[in-house]
């Protein structure tokens, strides 16, 4: 399981199980709270409707008629009062009367209960005994929704008890307002889930999105010397996490980095001077001056081989532990292409080699104009090199809305299927055509290692009817003046 997994789930499941809670407790606790209510506004009219029989009737008589009266009417009303969300269209509330004894004198709603003992209902004996008397009975005992609210008051004159008036209220009016305010609670316990899980995957990424990027920035970092430090690292242990991580790629690169030049640099080495070394003690024998100055020239040509792969290989080096340019300036593409042709003159003269550039459009990037005429000049080279004698060469340049492509194409031999694979490694080298002679290898991995400084890439592909196609991509920018063009045109426009 991932850490983003085990947040969210564990997020979900503890938050969402509070608010399911929750819920429901609310949702169990709504009914005793609205009979309360009820209950509470029921005590109040009953005692109200006991003082108004009250004032109707004697001690020896419990007048019941006006009461009557008010209820015959009431019940005559057709309702349409808009509570909220529930429609009242009739009265609901009844009552019964009972003398001392607890026998019905009155009922509204069930005329033929006059006569009866009620004295065995609960709200009528409490009440005949001085104390609060109240019950709740169910029409259908399995169905608490059928209840009935019985809430008793004391008919009373001169302090003497001689009656009971109680009040009675469905709880069927109820359930509407529970089942709407139960809706409710659901409506917004789901809403604070859903927000719930929407906040469970912001802190999940939170958390999870820097070691992410640091993992993807470790795995290009094993793949590619030139990885893009990662954004967005907010917190204090993941800049600390990344620091040690880049502490330790410092460390391990530096290793490695030192291992594999001294096991290259003694391969390539071995080569130029045993031949200097054989070369040497052969010049210590008598031999003719020519034979002699063969050998001389072998020497001067191994030796510059030699400083050649070292200031090679120094160039190199230098760019492969950067992580930056040190400076950029705004480079015009068109500009250091003549530069680098211009100084390919006398090579391109001595091949017969014809040389045709497209480049309709000015653009310009970013970047360090030393190193990236380095890396298009040692592409031109390779493409003279592989070109034979009165062939040519093409220079093509396309450019995009955020991209420049600088495609240089020889008419070679191409790339053989067995060197594609380390074609951008160090020291490797395939001979040239005319002379049979390889290279220091260490052009093509310099050019990868500008493009990659520049945010670009370089890629070499064969192209139709033979040949090679080299193919730098950089970003493009807009130059200042470019910007200002444009500017003033939309301006203008507007």
């Amino acid at each position: 399981m991932t850490i983003r997994l085990g947040v969210i789930l564990s997020s979900v499941l503890i938050i969402g199980l509070g608010f399911f809670l929750l819920a429901r407790w609310v949702v169990e606790d709504l009914r005793p709270r609205y009979l309360e209510a009820v209950e509470e506004s029921l005590v109040d009219s009953s005692n109200i409707l006991a003082e108004v029989v009250a004032a109707q009737s004697t001690l020896e008589n419990l007048n019941v008629e006006g009461l009557a009266e008010i209820f015959e009417s009431a019940h005559r009303r057709h309702l349409s009062a808009q509570i909220y969300e529930h429609l009242k269209t009739d009265v609901n509330m009844h009552v019964y009367v009972t003398d001392h004894l607890g026998i019905v004198l009155y009922d509204s709603r069930n005329p033929s209960a006059v006569g009866q003992d009620y004295s065995k209902w609960r709200d009528v004996r409490l009440t005949l005994k001085g104390t609060y008397g109240a019950r709740s009975s169910r029409a259908d005992k399995e169905d608490p929704r059928s209840s009935t609210l019985y809430i008793a008051s004391p008919i009373v004159i001169k302090n003497q008890r001689i009656g009971v008036l109680t009040v009675c209220k469905p709880v069927s009016s109820l359930n509407n307002f529970l089942t709407i305010a139960t809706q409710k609670v659901i409506r917004v316990s789901a809403i604070a889930g859903f927000a719930v899980i929407l906040l469970s995957l912001t802190v999940a990424f939170l958390l999870t999105h820097p070691i992410d990027a640091i993992t993807r920035y470790a795995r290009q970092v094993r793949d590619s010397r030139h990885a893009p430090s990662p954004r967005w690292i907010l917190t204090r242990e993941m800049r600390e996490l990344f620091s040690a991580v880049e502490q330790m790629r410092d460390v391990l690169e530096g290793r490695k980095y030192a291992e594999k030049y001294i096991q290259t640099l003694t391969h390539e080495f071995k080569s130029p001077v045993s031949a200097i070394q054989g070369a040497a003690e052969l010049l210590e024998e008598d031999m003719p001056p020519k034979q002699r100055q063969r050998f001389l020239r072998n020497i001067q040509t191994e030796a510059k081989r030699l400083a050649r792969i070292v200031d090679e290989l120094l160039l190199l080096s230098s760019l492969e532990t950067r992580k930056t340019l040190d400076k950029t300036e705004v480079i015009s593409v068109r500009s250091i292409i003549s530069e680098v042709t211009e100084g390919k003159e006398p090579l391109l003269l001595a091949k017969k080699i014809q040389l045709q550039r497209v480049d309709n459009e000015e653009a310009a990037v970013k970047g360090d104009s030393f190193l990236l005429g380095q890396a298009i000049s040692n592409l031109l080279q390779n493409a003279i090199d592989f070109s034979p004698m009165q062939a040519s060469i093409d220079i093509k340049t396309e450019v995009s809305e955020d991209k420049i492509q600088i495609a240089i194409r020889d008419h070679g031999p191409g790339i053989p299927d067995y060197a594609r694979v380390n074609i951008f490694k160090r020291f490797y080298s395939l001979p040239r055509p005319d002379s049979q002679r390889k290279s220091s290898g260490l052009g093509l991995p310099f050019v990868r290692e500008v493009a990659q400084l520049h945010q670009g890439r370089i890629e070499l592909k064969d192209a139709p009817n033979g040949g090679t196609i080299a193919t730098l991509t950089l970003p493009r920018i807009l130059k200042t003046s470019s910007k200002k063009k444009l500017a003033e045109s939309e301006a203008q426009t507007l």
